[in-house]
Parts: C-alpha cells; sequence; structure tokens
C-alpha cells in the first residue's frame, strides 16, 4: 500500500511540475536581445513576439539560424532567467 501512495505522490509531483508557468517578472525585449545565449542565434520570429509569449506562456519555441544550420530552439524564462535548448532541424524529424 505505501508504494502505490508512492507511486501516485511521484506521478502528481512530476506532472505538476513538468508544465510550464508564466513567469513572476515580466522580461523586456532589451533584456532578451541582450542575453548573451540568444546572441548565437539568429532568430527568425519577432523579438516583441517572442518576449510577449515567453512572458504570458513561460516558453516557446522558435525556428533559428545557429552556423547556418537551420535549429529549433526552446526557450524558456524562469525565475534564474532565459534557459536555451537548440535541436536540429536535419537530426529530428519534426515532420517538415
Amino acid at each position: 500500500m505505501n508504494l502505490l501512495k508512492f507511486i501516485v505522490f511521484a506521478v502528481l509531483v512530476l506532472s505538476l511540475t513538468s508544465c510550464s508557468m508564466p513567469p513572476r517578472h515580466k522580461m523586456t525585449v532589451k533584456q532578451f536581445t541582450r542575453h548573451r545565449a540568444i546572441a548565437y542565434y539568429i532568430i527568425e520570429d519577432d523579438p516583441e513576439g517572442v518576449v510577449k509569449v515567453l512572458n504570458s506562456k513561460g516558453d516557446v519555441v522558435v525556428k533559428a539560424g545557429y552556423f547556418n544550420r537551420p535549429v529549433y530552439l526552446k526557450i524558456y524564462y524562469t525565475s534564474k532567467g532565459i534557459i536555451v535548448r537548440h535541436y536540429d532541424i536535419d537530426e529530428y524529424d519534426f515532420g517538415e
């Protein structure tokens, strides 16, 4: 019975912590464009639109260029700052 409670608790905690939440503090376009991780990429979308989505949802996926390679960026805005993950379009099959 204790194992069942532990499993239910673990699933509940993982499901609640895995969803993105909007940040407490709003980011400005100036903060976004000056971030050192963003400086390596050429983002196709408008910075104002990216910041608006980050401020409302906490994360965004955008298409970008990285050393003349097309990539997708998953950008998170957390209480610790901006976290950027990039995924090569050629490496992953995203249905394009």
